[in-house]
């Protein structure tokens, strides 16, 4: 299953209660910074590690629930106010909330449409893009996706990756249709890209999907179980789809699954093909990366798990073309019933290989290993083929950190310092959150795959599912917290390490689990808090603590320029 199993670290946990290469340094337009899923701001220089010790709030901003999407942030003209910095980020709560970043004032909100059957509702950032010269906001809540307009939260678009929870009422449930975005859109190529997750439910299953950015029409859905991609004719618009209901209940005209092409693919609703990574873009390639989570399979006839191995598209890296036709695929395992998903987002950047230099595609997996191939599917140095009879050793290296789990390994995604040559991430709990698999902290070289540090010095040290975030010099990471004693409310903390050497430099409480990655602009750092899960069962711990409200919180030095 893809759930963390976040009652039970829950539980125990509360006790008794535009693109990377164009980024300025005042914007974060889009999850991870960029369309290489980098969580690396390269002209961050406010902020230093003699000085981050000294970061306080500067402002925060209450919601009505948990807050684990990483913030975007973008500048904006304001009527009235003028070109200002405006940070988007959604809540559990429901809204998406735009925030003016000098004072944390609210712009304008937007409430999505709930998602009954979404276990984790809200996860998804934003992507802030300028579309026929109109600045827009694209954002995922429940099982829809949204393009707003990014100076009034005005409606322009939005799309059902199902059937819009309408036909006929009390469809979506936890008992019935589970579908839930949690990718974080991105636009490349005049197209939307997210994935689709069903949380493991039989009785639904996943897929990948492109929308036009500017009407939010169907352009295509790619199966993972079949590797079919759907195509509508240039004529159809089709504004709710997915891979298992029928025609009717999707609200498409008669025949279109058997008539569109491509489209007639097995529609046995298995539970797999899910994605919950969000896409990285490789322009110059056309190229989309994304990682696809577990699929249980058995030889059970009565039951909808197809049998082992997995279809040839799940537990997978996966690139696409632009147009939807895969390109190559790579798997570290055929068979996987103990949930070793991928989950976290692929990073792009570059290796060297002796006097060679390789564009590469980085990520890591619940089974506690960050994994590095070439985007080509090749490896340049052995020859080996991702469809080789035996691609096993396509990697060019794949270093294991951790025993990894059902709940462990790498969850979350990595942060990717390119001039420094180093990949920073943390690790999840493990098995037993009150006594979390150690380090839980991890600097590689990106060359090699070689450990570069560790937080080992760093007595029982926060386990963490929040996406790692840095600057020159500095690695931001998020924890959630071992169980207190009974009655002792936890604290989450936003940890600043040494990106050179692995010292802890500082942390700072932000409510009661950090699973957001901070935005880092212009000396300040913007963070949510909470983690959580819903469930259909009021009295669960994780479906608790989902509603309690959080705060979205900015930090920063006294006396830098923008810390006023």
């Amino acid at each position: 299953m893809k759930t963390l199993n976040v009652s039970l670290l829950i539980l125990l946990l509360i006790g008794s209660v535009s693109y990377a290469h164009d980024l300025r340094s005042g914007e974060w337009r889009t999850y991870a910074g960029g369309p290489h899923r980098l969580f690396f701001n390269p002209r961050e220089n406010t902020l230093t590690t003699a000085n981050v010790s000294q970061l306080q709030v500067k402002w925060s901003f209450p919601t009505g629930a948990i807050v684990t999407a990483s913030p975007s942030v973008a500048y904006l003209h304001v009527p009235g106010e003028g070109r200002i910095p405006v940070a988007f980020i959604q809540s559990w709560d429901g809204n998406l909330y735009a925030l003016r970043v000098r004072d944390g004032t609210k712009l304008w909100h937007f409430q999505s449409t709930p998602q009954p059957g979404a276990a984790f509702p809200n996860v998804a950032s934003i992507d802030v893009r300028r579309i026929g010269g109109q600045e827009r906001v694209y954002l995922a809540a429940g099982e829809t996706v949204y393009s707003l307009d990014a100076l009034t939260g005005r409606e322009i678009w939005r799309f059902d990756a199902g059937t819009g929870c309408v036909d006929p009422p009390g469809l979506c449930g936890f008992e019935g249709e589970r579908n839930e975005v949690e990718s974080s859109p991105i636009i490349a190529g005049g197209k939307v890209f997210f994935g689709m997750d069903v949380n493991d439910r039989e009785g639904g299953k996943g897929g990948f999907y492109a929308v036009d950015a500017r009407d939010g029409r169907l352009v295509w859905f790619f199966d993972l179980e079949t590797g079919s991609t759907c195509r509508p004719f240039p004529t159809d618009n089709i504004r709710r789809f997915d891979g298992y209901h029928n025609e009717e209940e999707l609200g498409l005209p008669p025949e279109f699954l058997a008539s569109r092409p491509d489209c007639h693919f097995d529609p046995t609703p298995t539970g797999c093909g899910n994605v919950w990574s969000s896409a990285a873009i490789d322009k110059k390639r056309q190229l989309v990366f994304f990682a696809s989570s577990n699929c249980d399979t058995d030889d059970d006839p009565i039951t909808l798990r197809p049998p082992p191995p997995m279809p040839p598209y799940d537990e997978a890296i996966v690139a696409l073309h632009f147009n939807g036709t895969p390109a190559w695929r790579w798997r570290p395992r055929e068979v996987d019933n103990n949930n070793l998903a991928f989950g976290a987002v692929p990073n792009l950047f570059k290796i060297k290989l002796g006097s060679r230099t390789r564009d590469v595609v980085g990520v890591g997996n619940k089974d506690g290993t960050y994994y590095v191939l070439d985007r080509e599917g090749v490896n340049a140095l052995t020859g080996v083929h991702w469809d080789d009879p035996d691609p096993s050793t396509l990697p060019y290296w794949a270093t294991k950190v951790v025993p990894g789990g059902e709940i462990g390994g790498i969850i979350a995604t990595a942060a990717v310092d390119q001039k420094a040559g180093r990949i920073y991430f943390s690790t999840a709990p493990g098995s037993d959150p009150s006594d979390p698999q150690q380090p839980t902290v991890h600097a590689l070289d990106m060359n090699t795959g070689g450990v570069v540090w560790q937080n080992t010095l760093e007595q029982d040290a926060d386990a963490s599912f929040a996406p790692t975030s840095a600057i020159p010099g500095i690695v931001f990471v998020g924890s959630v917290p071992s169980p207190p004693p009974l009655g002792v409310q936890p604290i989450g903390f936003l940890r600043a390490y040494d990106a050179a050497t692995g010292e802890k430099l500082t942390s700072f409480p932000v409510g009661f689990a950090v699973a957001s990655a901070p935005a880092v602009v212009d000396g300040i750092v913007i963070v949510g808090a909470g983690v959580g899960e819903r469930t259909s069962n009021p009295a669960d711990p994780a479906e608790i603590v989902s509603r309690i409200p959080q705060n979205v919180t900015a930090l920063c030095v006294p006396g830098t320029p923008h810390c006023k």
